[in-house]
This record gives structure tokens, sequence and C-alpha cells, in this order.
């Protein structure tokens, strides 16, 4: 299943932006949540929540499915109120995602604020996911961690944070391009695709190019680009999951560099040309 992460037409109405995923060739899409992505599709506010998911029962979406549903949350927070009320949000899009019947809930841990340790990150991210894997259990849905910012894309963090809490409720998000935006080099981000396939429920493939691709770097030190023309060996990583009986959605996350200079015709071409090639690895 060749899916995409939903951000692709941000700011469209809901059903335009569906009838664009089709349009492409994409399987499946996930559906970024409003809660967290406030506006990400015209008409689907916070409070509109309910009418949203409405919609989408009514929408002719054919074959098209919502593979998951996404959160934006941020567990690594200063006060035990603010944590508190990401945790809540954070259930809402459980609850979502059982109204809609979709298995699957994208989690973050968040970003670390000022003066906060590994071991403070670590400890704040394993009791709210904790708290939130119980409820996915208890509702039937699975939650899939994303490797992202400057925490979680340490992967032996990340190991750690799956190890305590300790459920095959959650599980991973592999995004392979953010272990390489993190300053991982070459070697070791293909590397650390290869371990964390085995814990993966779903993916989003995204590359990224650099200045040095033998050493470490600062976060961030790279530049997003074609999913088929950066650094990292996406094509690998895509044919290591196959072999391995990988069952969840190949998810591409479109955002390169001169991306938001395109027409939508063009961008659509761009896009339509990355759907082909990941189905020619996915034959090869």
């Amino acid at each position: 299943m060749i899916a995409t992460n939903g951000l692709l037409y941000a700011g469209l109405p809901i059903a335009e932006a569906i009838s664009g995923f089709r349009e492409v060739g994409f399987d499946a899409f996930e559906l970024p949540h409003p809660l967290f992505y406030k506006g990400i599709f015209s008409g689907s506010a916070p409070e509109e929540v309910r009418p949203l998911v409405s919609v989408l029962r009514e929408i002719d979406m054919g074959q098209l499915k919502v593979v998951s549903v996404n959160a934006g949350n941020d567990f690594l927070k200063a006060s035990k109120q603010e944590l508190s009320e990401e945790v809540r949000k954070t259930k809402i899009v459980v609850d979502t995602a059982a109204d809609l019947g979709v298995d699957l809930v994208r989690v973050f841990v968040g970003e670390p604020k000022e003066g906060m340790s590994k071991g403070d990150c670590r400890e704040l991210a394993v009791g709210a996911l904790r708290e939130v894997t119980r409820y996915a259990e208890e509702a039937g849905r699975v939650l899939a961690l994303e490797n992202h910012g400057r925490y979680s894309n340490d992967f032996d963090e990340e190991m750690a944070i799956l190890k305590a809490v300790g459920s095959d409720t959650l599980r991973l998000n592999v995004d392979s391009g953010n272990y390489y935006w993190y300053g991982y080099t070459v070697a070791e981000t293909n590397d650390v695709l290869r371990k964390a396939s085995e814990f993966a429920v779903h993916t989003h493939l995204k590359n990224e190019i650099s200045w040095d691709k033998s050493k470490r770097r600062k976060p961030g030190e790279c530049t997003v680009t074609r999913l088929w023309s950066g650094d990292v060996d996406v094509a690998g990583f895509v044919r290591n999951l196959r072999d391995a009986g990988y069952r969840g959605a190949y998810s591409i996350e479109e955002e390169f560099a001169g991306m938001k200079e395109m027409t939508t015709g063009q961008l659509r071409e761009a896009v339509s040309e990355d759907i082909a090639q990941l189905k020619s690895v996915l034959r090869s």
C-alpha cells in the first residue's frame, strides 16, 4: 500500500485534497488530526472534529483509505498540567481513529525544553506513552511512534522508550529522512533504518542530502530532497521491509526543497514520478 502523510495538499478542502491523492495514484492517506493541525484542511477546525468524521464518511473515496490518524503531540512539557492536557488531546486522536475504524495512530515524543536532560525526557515520554498506550489498547488501536526532532531521533533513546513501555500496542513509524536530519552519518542512518524495521508498523519515506556524508553533524544540517536523489538508501530500506514481511503502508512524505515554488500540476507530476519509482523498487 502506497500512502501520503496527508500534508501534501494542506489548506485545501478535504474533498479536494482527497481527489488529488487519488489522481496521483495513492492507495491511502494519513489524516492529520485537526486538534493538533489546526486548519490542515479547509473547514476542519478542532471544534469540528466530529463533523470532519462525518464528512469523511460521506466523501466518495473510491478505493482510497485512511491508513492512520496523526497526532502532533509533545509530551516533553515543563508542567504536569500541560502534560496532562497533551495526554488528553492525544486520547481524543485515538477516539477519532476508533470512530473512523482506523487501526493506527501516529504519535510523537516531543521536543526537549531548556534544562531537560535525556533522563528527564525519557521519564516524561515513558510516563505519557504508558498512559496513552493503555488507552489505545483498550480501544483496539496501535500507536506508531515516529522518530522526530532533537530527542527521539536518538535510536538508543527510542529503543529504551519502547522497552520501558513494554507493549506491542506501541511500535514505530520509521521516518527514513529524520535519522539523517538528526546528524547520523549515511552509514549509521542506513544501519539504524535496518534495525528499526523490526519494530515498524508504519513508515514515512523521505530523503536528505548533506555536505558531509561520513561525519556526524548537528541536527538540521542537511536539505530535504526528492525521494530518490538523496544520500539515504531509501530503496534499500523499502526492500528490507518488503523482504521481512512488512504489512504497513509505504507512506511518501513530500517536503523537498523547491516544492513550494511548484505549480499544482508540476507537484502532481513529481509525486506521480516518485510513486512510480517506489512501485518499481517494490517489484525489484
